[in-house]
Parts: structure tokens; C-alpha cells; sequence
């Protein structure tokens, strides 16, 4: 029992970091896309949503991978983690760790975002092994 906790949190863990890795390239190409095209402010803020969803789906989808159970739980978990690793992250590269109501209102997006994905990685079922 005390190996599969360990197996479990290790591949939350991972999960979290991947997902938080998706979003640090997705951030890097938009920069890049933003450099050469003038986008309106409230476009760039649904792209920077379209990027934290598939960064939660993409760390979901990686730990429901091989053990598909509790997959509304999992994807619970790896939303609310990527949110305040992400958040923490990004801060760091911003210089500025600013906890204010919107860092609430992504805590409660990243952890309902990850429990739809991981209801919907569970429930998956692939022909193809990626």
C-alpha cells in the first residue's frame, strides 16, 4: 500500500510539472506570435485560458495514462496543482508574487478544468497508444 501512495503522488507530481512545462511553451510561441501580430487584449486572454486548459489536459491526460481510476479526483488534483505551481512560476518570471482574487478565481477554474478532464481521460478509451 505504502508504494502505490508513493507511485501516485510521484506521477501527480509529474503530471503537474508536465502540464506546467505545456504551458511555459505555449506561452513562449503566443510571445513569439505576439511579436509579428496586433492582438486585442481580451484575444490574448482567451489564448492564455486556451493554453491553461490544454496544460491541464495535457498533465491530466499523462496521469491517467496507465491506472484510469478516480479520474474526477486526479484531474482535481493536477488542476489545482499546475494553478499554484504555474502561478508561482510565472510570478517568479514576472517579479512580482501578487495574491489577489483573481489567483482565487484560477484555483477554483484550474481545479473544476481538471476534474472535467480527468471524468473525460477516464472515461477515454484510445485505439492508439500515444
Amino acid at each position: 500500500m505504502e508504494q502505490s501512495k508513493k507511485n501516485i503522488t510521484f506521477v501527480l507530481l509529474k503530471s503537474i510539472l508536465v502540464a506546467v512545462c505545456i504551458s511555459l511553451v505555449g506561452i513562449l510561441v503566443f510571445a513569439l506570435i505576439l511579436k509579428f501580430v496586433d492582438l486585442s487584449e481580451g484575444f490574448v486572454k482567451i489564448i492564455n485560458q486556451i493554453i491553461k486548459i490544454l496544460s491541464i489536459f495535457g498533465g491530466t491526460y499523462l496521469c491517467l495514462k496507465t491506472e484510469k481510476s478516480k479520474g474526477y479526483l486526479k484531474g482535481l488534483l493536477v488542476g489545482l496543482g499546475y494553478t499554484v505551481i504555474a502561478f508561482l512560476v510565472f510570478s517568479l518570471l514576472d517579479g512580482n508574487l501578487n495574491l489577489n482574487l483573481t489567483f482565487l478565481t484560477d484555483i477554483v477554474f484550474g481545479g473544476i478544468i481538471g476534474a472535467i478532464c480527468g471524468v473525460f481521460c477516464a472515461n477515454f478509451k484510445s485505439k492508439h497508444s500515444i
